[in-house]
């Protein structure tokens, strides 16, 4: 594959290549951390990246002769100017997979690059990728992206104007790359998101292998800087970014009688944890979706409003980068409101095991009144046998972090008209809480602080009847850490 790529670069007239593999010394941790704080530069500032997108092993070849072989013709038009056609039999096109409109197991096939998570950066800070991609060889930019069957395109536009629908490297939408240069355009959660899908061999590389695109994220915002840098957070955003979660959404977006979420089954939504445990090594603090080896999701915002409030933010950082690798000692200081809540896991026998908060009150469904207990997400596998298992009889802790309105967006009806505006407006007016779930650490100076680690993540509503926003819950106000 270098050959392939040295020869490349000479038929294009490109002088110079670099090679992370060959320029980076691969045996130097000093070398590594040196030249890993520079990614930003050498891929923002090439003049093309060239990507063996088919390929799942640098001792392969680009596959040229996986191509179909070519057709011209050359001859005079009806008004004498000359021509040339130069094209490809249609039979050979027809069908080709389009890594912008793939799914998981299409990508894994035939695209195996695309599921890197080191990868990500690189694609998203070059001017321009040249793609070898088997059957034929995709040119990528901040236009857009061309293809030689001309189909690579159908769903680049489309998801544009459809919120980004479709997804592209596993949770980035189509057209990323194409948005990039405007600033404004993709907030930091939707990066972290698509990232979070794709495979790392280290778990050590989790913030490593983003710092560049950090990096990026800051230079391209002179005039909206996102502040100090949080093990994979931004501090002017920090309320909106703690509040990530591993599982599928809790809050069920269907109202009482009229409102339902386009394509639900009618049946309660199916409800999905994390099957993955906790990390060994320290990658990140616990409140940092770096420190799970997992998706992860993010609410959209909707009229965000913090609940709590962030007093100091302590880093401990693994070297001289502030958007690398960290070392054990990472805080937040937080003033806020927490909840002292029993819990259980009920499980059905199938992957699916509600972990309940027995002693929240709450609703996590737009139809129903306020219940006792309500569900969480779990960060990793909290009930399995090893050094980070919680006991059924530790009690956790709630913290609500944000209030945001419900959403609407995606909602149908299939009812009256004047019911529909009315139940609308109901829903309208409710607000959704979004909290952490903590446990006491250990191994901390009890003189100082409470100090807590989080374990999960929930949400809910409070209604009853005419009664809306009114919480039950007997919080208390606390200054405490979090690790």
């Amino acid at each position: 594959m270098y050959t392939d790529a040295i020869g490349v670069c000479q038929y294009l007239g490109i002088r110079y290549l670099w090679i992370d593999s060959l320029c980076i010394l691969q045996d130097s941790k000093d070398d590594w951390l040196q030249e890993s704080t520079q990614m930003a530069a050498y891929y923002g500032h090439c003049y093309i990246c060239i990507a063996a997108t088919n390929l799942a092993s640098p001792d392969a070849s680009l596959g040229f002769d996986d191509r179909p072989e070519a057709v011209s013709a050359n001859g005079n038009d009806r008004f004498g100017a000359e021509y040339s056609l130069f094209a490809y039999p249609s039979d050979r096109l027809d069908n080709l997979p389009h890594f912008s409109r793939a799914e998981t197991a299409t990508l894994d096939e035939h695209f195996p690059l695309m599921r890197r998570a080191w990868v990500f950066q690189e694609r998203l800070l070059a001017p321009r990728t040249l793609h070898f991609a088997g059957s034929e060889i995709l040119f990528e930019c901040a236009k857009g992206l061309s293809c030689e069957c001309g189909h690579a395109m159908d769903s680049y536009w489309m998801s544009i104007g459809d919120g980004g629908r479709r997804m592209n490297m596993e949770g980035m939408e189509d057209g990323a790359v194409m948005k990039r240069r405007a600033p404004e355009s993709l907030r930091w959660t939707q990066y972290v998101v698509a990232y979070s899908y794709l495979n790392l061999t280290f778990a050590s590389d989790r913030l490593p292998a983003i710092s560049g695109l950090a990096r990026d994220y800051v230079s391209r915002r002179p005039n909206q800087h996102p502040g100090q840098y949080l093990a994979g957070l931004w501090r002017n955003d920090i309320y909106d970014q703690l509040v990530w979660f591993v599982g599928a959404p809790l809050l069920r977006h269907r109202a009482k009688k009229t409102i339902r979420f386009q394509n639900e089954d009618p049946d309660e939504a199916k409800f999905w944890t994390t099957q993955k445990a906790r990390l060994r090594e320290y990658v990140a603090p616990s409140w940092s979706w770096a420190s799970v080896f997992d998706a992860i999701s993010y609410r959209a915002p909707e009229d965000n409003r913090p609940l709590c409030e962030v007093l100091d933010a302590s880093m401990s950082l693994n070297g001289d980068d502030e958007f690398g690798a960290l070392s054990k000692g990472c805080s937040l200081t937080i003033i806020g409101r927490l909840y002292e809540s029993s819990w259980t896991a009920i499980s059905d026998g199938s992957s699916s095991v509600p972990y309940m908060l027995t002693s929240m009150v709450g609703s996590q469904r737009m139809d129903l009144d306020d219940s006792p207990s309500i569900r969480f997400l779990p960060d990793y596998t909290i009930t399995a046998p090893d050094e980070y298992q919680i006991s059924r009889t530790e009690n956790l802790f709630v913290l609500p972090v944000l209030s945001q309105k419900v959403s609407l967006v995606g909602w149908s009806y299939n009812g009256d008209v004047a019911e529909m505006d009315k139940e609308r407006e109901r829903v309208g007016r409710i607000r959704n809480t979004l909290c952490l779930v903590l446990r006491r650490a250990s191994g901390y100076v009890e003189s100082g602080p409470a100090c807590y680690e989080r374990v999960g993540f929930t949400e809910y509503v409070n209604a009853v009847g005419a009664v809306e926003n009114i919480d039950p819950n007997d919080y208390w106000e606390e200054i405490f850490m979090l690790v």
